[in-house]
């Protein structure tokens, strides 16, 4: 379906009436079964790094995470990422603009990405429960976005297959010893952390966000 993914960046967000809206919402999940297979995340002993996704997608290896966003990549060409992830299946692409409906998880899924956010200061309890299911239906992973304690305390009794994206001061190793962390995926953003990678050299399940 070149011409939908041609424009499917302009057209996202775009207000629909409730009859354009259920038959948009078909019209991705059709798309979604035509869509590379989704990927997991790859397995280390090592912390992992995430990348942004050069505009070319180029020279990507199988292990790699990639991340995009739709306000810096404004320019970005969905139908190029599927192709992408044709070519290099493995690869694990991550969205980081936080999504904030079913429409955008299922936009993001039709176009391969494997894992979005979800902001928790953005949404009730309801709302972030149900887009985290979405993704689950499509074996897409969210990711919980926590800015504070509240957020993560929400986060950790959300749901239990939710990942969980610490930023700012709850970037801190020891926030990794805690038992309900115990088995959760957990990703780290450290473009505003001053702590170095080697001080997060924990167990497999904790991810390393490290973006330039």
């Amino acid at each position: 379906m070149p011409d939908f993914f041609d424009h499917l960046w302009l057209q996202m967000n775009n207000p629909r009436a409730n009859r354009d809206r259920a038959q948009y919402l078909a019209r991705l999940r059709s798309l979604i079964q035509e869509a590379p297979p989704p990927s997991a995340l790859p397995r280390s002993a090592q912390p992992q790094l995430v990348t942004y996704l050069a505009h070319d997608f180029s020279n990507k290896d199988q292990g790699s995470i990639w991340a995009f966003d739709k306000v810096t990549h404004t320019e970005f060409e969905p139908a190029r990422l599927r192709a992408a992830k044709s070519i290099t299946p493995g690869a694990y692409v991550l969205r980081l603009d936080p999504l904030g409906d079913e429409a955008e998880v299922l936009e993001s899924r039709a176009m391969g990405v494997d894992g979005y956010v979800i902001d928790l200061s953005c949404l009730d309890s309801a709302s972030a429960q149900y887009l985290i299911e979405v993704g689950i239906d499509y074996s897409c992973d969210a990711l919980a976005l926590c800015r504070s304690e509240e957020d993560l305390a929400r986060a950790l009794t959300t749901h239990i297959q939710a990942h969980i994206l610490l930023t700012g001061e709850l970037v801190a190793p020891q926030l990794l010893e805690l038992e309900l962390m115990r088995g959760r995926k957990v990703w780290m953003d450290l473009r505003e952390a001053s702590l170095g990678v080697k001080s997060f050299d924990k167990p497999d399940f904790v991810q390393l966000m490290l973006l330039p």
